[in-house]
């Protein structure tokens, strides 16, 4: 799909020329030519960056169709997928299996949350043990307090006599 000939794109680029324009010629600032263009600081650094790195297709307008949707339920397929990279890559947790699985199928993404539910899935079902590569267990050991010394200063009880 062509999107050079997009008209918004085409408007796009008609107003970032209308700005460095306005600069060259006329001599404005950055801040007096953005208001005779009517375009926000902000906005204007934006499709300035996407120019440059996308060209005509960067300028045009990009989908508002959110990648995930907050209650969207992972399918078998998405578990399959999320274990074979855990098992092939060797780590624990869920978070570089969540992005190593959104690089490699940007058009399935998961959310952290979702990779998260799929490991303890898996962990409650038996079918793999906590950081089954390298550790029974936790990784480090719980840290406990130790009471025998008694409890802090400020609550031991007051001898009033």
């Amino acid at each position: 799909m062509d999107l050079t000939g997009d008209p918004e794109a085409l408007r796009r680029f008609g107003l970032l020329r209308q700005v460095d324009r306005a600069r060259r010629e006329h001599g404005l600032t950055l801040a007096a030519a953005l208001d005779v263009s009517g375009l926000s600081r902000s906005t204007h650094h934006d499709w300035r960056r996407r120019f440059e790195r996308g060209g005509m297709r960067g300028l045009a307008p990009r989908s508002s169709r959110p990648l995930t949707h907050p209650g969207r339920c992972w399918t078998h397929a998405d578990a399959l997928r999320v274990f074979a990279i855990r098992g092939e890559m060797r780590w624990c947790g869920r978070m570089r299996p969540h992005l190593e699985h959104n690089r490699r199928h940007p058009d399935k993404p998961l959310s952290l949350a979702a990779v998260g539910r799929i490991v303890q899935w898996r962990l409650k079902a038996g079918h793999v043990k906590p950081c089954a590569f390298w550790c029974e267990g936790r990784a480090k050991a719980k840290r406990r307090r130790s009471f025998e010394g008694g409890h802090a200063q400020r609550w031991r009880k007051e001898d009033k006599h």
